[in-house]
């Protein structure tokens, strides 16, 4: 799965990849949102509709529901999007509880087969470098600056079984353009989304990948600096 990824461009720029006719509930600042190490747990920008209107808000990455929290289980990051809607945990929120977040990549590791504590990092990206659209389900309240007990998101994964890099893992679940606005679109029944994952889903084609530093193993590292190719990866 997908357990790092970027967000560095403004807001007013997702929207405009988006290019929705819908209005958008949130300030369309220019201001880039520079985050290069977003991992699980942190909060992130979730892109979701509510009526007619689009909303932007900041939205944990993790589903830990109450039972979840009692029985000492971790919070819930990613799941297949071939099985979420027809999980009992994750049908209620494949219903009403489909967004998106922006972003304009994720890294993955190539382990060293020899030696597998052996790890080089890879940051993989739009061939073109436009932004993209992760695929998401989630329980959230746009309406409350705080999240609400069992708040959260969860990435899906997209229908191959290996990501470019790491083929230990499953790649997210990654929209540009009409199928990202497909995918908000509440009058989607659950067969027509599920469709719609598999063959709106952009292809492993669409993107390109370098090595990165090793310091993006670091979650307290976030810099522009973790995204820079490096011309001495040890993998």
């Amino acid at each position: 799965m997908c357990g790092r990824f970027v967000q560095y461009e403004a807001r007013s720029d997702y929207l405009a990849a988006l290019n929705s006719p819908l209005a958008c509930q949130a300030a369309e600042t220019e201001i880039p949102i520079g985050r290069y190490n977003i991992s699980p747990g942190s909060r992130v920008l979730l892109l979701h509709r509510r009526d007619a209107e689009l909303h932007l808000d900041a939205v944990t990455w993790g589903y830990h529901p109450q039972w979840a929290k009692e029985n000492h289980q971790p919070a819930m990051v990613s799941t297949r999007s071939q099985t979420a809607p027809y999980s009992r945990l994750f049908k209620p929120l494949w219903r009403r509880g489909r967004a998106l977040i922006p972003a304009d990549g994720w890294y993955e590791w190539r382990t060293d087969p020899r030696h597998t504590t052996r790890k080089q990092p890879y940051f993989i990206y739009h061939i073109a470098r436009r932004p993209l659209f992760f695929a998401a389900i989630g329980r959230f309240d746009s309406a409350s600056p705080a999240d609400h007990d069992g708040d959260g998101v969860v990435l899906l994964t997209g229908p191959g079984e290996r990501g470019p890099v790491d083929t230990q893992s499953r790649p997210p679940l990654v929209f540009t353009g009409e199928s990202a606005r497909q995918w908000l679109d509440p009058a989607l029944d659950r067969d027509d989304a599920c469709a719609l994952a598999e063959a709106g889903a952009l292809p492993p084609t669409a993107f390109v990948w370098h090595p990165v530093s090793s310091a993006v193993s670091n979650i307290y590292n976030d810099s522009a600096q973790l995204i820079r190719p490096i011309t001495d990866p040890v993998i």
